[in-house]
């Protein structure tokens, strides 16, 4: 009974890695809508700020994104696969490190 039942979890991590493992190069567009909350400030000035398009190019571990607002139109992420993966610089404060 144990035997099998190790067995059976031995496969799902399995299962389950393999399912991490796979990447998606491509394009995913998004249509957005924002709702103001200020009185002030109407659902269409948010929607032209922000944007009502945004387009991702994924390809590499990199990805763009474009949005068709006024306040920020693109963000750029390039990750070189030959460099080591650092989050946060060594002299941050969140790497534990002092500075």
């Amino acid at each position: 009974m144990i035997k099998s039942f190790v067995i059976y979890i031995f496969i799902l991590f399995l299962y389950n890695g393999s399912l991490l493992g796979q990447t998606f190069e491509g394009k995913i567009v998004y249509q957005n809508n924002y709702t103001s909350k200020l009185a002030q400030v109407k659902d269409e000035q948010f929607n032209t700020m922000m944007g009502t398009k945004q387009e991702y190019f994924i390809k590499g571990g990199s990805y763009k994104s474009i949005t068709n607002g006024s306040f920020a139109q693109m963000q750029l992420y390039f990750f070189p696969a030959e460099s080591p993966v650092s989050f946060f610089p060594a002299e941050s404060p969140v790497s534990g490190t002092p500075r």
